[in-house]
């Protein structure tokens, strides 16, 4: 997660699209305007935000992990 959102972050300062500190405070560059193409203004920002944190993915991961989840195909 971390890695990806390094990524597209990077992309978006090479591309000169600023990362606004309000909208994103994690400064991820995936959060954006309230409503484009590719954007809604559906959900809570702050669960948006939390949810843009590398930390949390791993927090899912580490519950996974406890639970012994499986992949199912």
């Amino acid at each position: 997660m971390k890695t990806c959102l390094e990524t597209i972050k990077e992309e978006q300062l090479k591309r000169n699209i600023p990362i606004d500190k309000k909208l994103d405070p994690n400064q991820t560059g995936i959060m954006g305007e309230d409503f484009t193409k590719i954007t809604t203004t559906l959900g809570n920002i702050d669960s948006k935000i939390t949810s843009s944190n590398p930390d949390f993915a791993a927090q899912m991961v580490k519950y996974f992990k406890e639970i012994n989840f499986k992949k199912v195909m």
